[in-house]
């Protein structure tokens, strides 16, 4: 019987570790041999859950990714639109006028109270630490100027930063 090579590669998909195994039949005695080679693990930009069930199986599912940036709408129906935005820490969220009515934009500093305020548009805001901010527009809530705090109601919104 003539030599007859057999070659497999497994994968295995945590922690991208690769084997080889090599086996070798012809008429005599066989000699499996195992060979694991050295590997690179290179990081990706997505986080990915791996659940185990069975024994042997592996069920994976993409975690979502927080964006750097998110943009937020005063629109003409006295509304934030989205209402609430999720950012990475030092991210940025750039709020735009949709047109309507005068808005303004007045901002918490983590805290409750207004930090910020703007009445022009665009404007660009960055966050540099995690926390939870509300904002709220002083015409179309009765928080006015001084309080952003979460209670606050009418055209309100606020942005997670994580």
């Amino acid at each position: 019987m003539k030599q007859i090579m057999v070659v497999a590669l497994f994968l295995v998909a945590i922690g991208t570790a690769a084997f080889l195994s090599i086996s070798c039949a012809y008429d005599g005695p066989s000699y499996p041999y195992t060979i694991a080679p050295t590997f690179t693990n290179t990081p990706t930009t997505t986080a990915t859950t791996c659940w185990a069930g069975t024994p042997g199986t592996a069920t994976c599912t993409p975690t979502a990714t927080v964006p750097a940036t998110s943009a937020v709408t005063a629109t003409g129906g006295n509304v934030f639109s989205p209402s609430s935005v999720t950012i990475t820490a030092g991210g940025n969220v750039t709020f735009v006028f949709g047109g309507g009515v005068t808005h303004s934009l007045y901002i918490d500093n983590g805290a409750g109270t207004c930090a910020q305020s703007y009445i022009t548009w665009p404007q660009t805001i960055t966050f540099p630490a995690t926390g939870t901010y509300n904002f709220h527009c002083q015409y179309h809530s009765p928080c006015g100027t001084t309080s952003c705090n979460g209670t606050c109601t009418g055209m309100v919104g606020q942005v997670i930063v994580q």
